[in-house]
């Protein structure tokens, strides 16, 4: 598995490459749901990938061969193509954030994707959401929760 390379595409397709060749080992194709399909970042912890669409859905996919595990729905993208950007997610020990243009930040299970919690910022959430000090933070803003649930410093 550390022989791929992944790389998604506008077009809502994400491929795997085998790094030696740039052969294809895999593709997974999110425009088959009949969404706009479009992904913003994908993420990797062990053998899983996780990416957002523009619709606001994460895709949780195997690295062996591209096939979707499970899914989520966040909340509903703007009105007005040109703001619905989707923020990258972020992975901290067993679970995985992501947020977009409603302005809610949500926890799931990096295994079944089960909700952990939610919570809502205020506004849409444009940049890539980063772990640090085990504070879960927006970039340019105050942290949103701590991931264990444990005052914030």
């Amino acid at each position: 598995m550390g022989e791929t390379v992944v790389v998604g595409s506008c077009n809502g397709v994400i491929h795997g490459l085998d790094k030696a060749t740039g052969k294809a080992r895999w593709k997974y194709d999110a425009g088959l749901d009949g969404g706009r399909p479009e992904f913003r970042g994908v993420v990797r912890l062990d053998t899983r990938l996780y990416a957002v669409t523009l619709d606001g859905e994460l895709a949780a996919l195997d690295l062996a061969d591209g096939r979707q595990v499970w899914s989520a729905q966040g909340g509903p993208p703007l009105e007005r193509d040109f703001l619905n950007v989707a923020a990258t997610p972020a992975i901290y020990s067993d679970r995985i954030f992501f947020a977009g243009a409603d302005g809610v930040v949500r926890a799931l299970s990096t295994t079944s994707g089960a909700p952990v919690w939610k919570s809502e910022v205020g506004s849409p959430v444009w940049t890539a959401l980063v772990v640090l000090s085990d504070a879960l933070r927006r970039r340019r803003r105050r942290p949103v929760e701590d991931p264990d649930s444990r005052a914030m410093t």
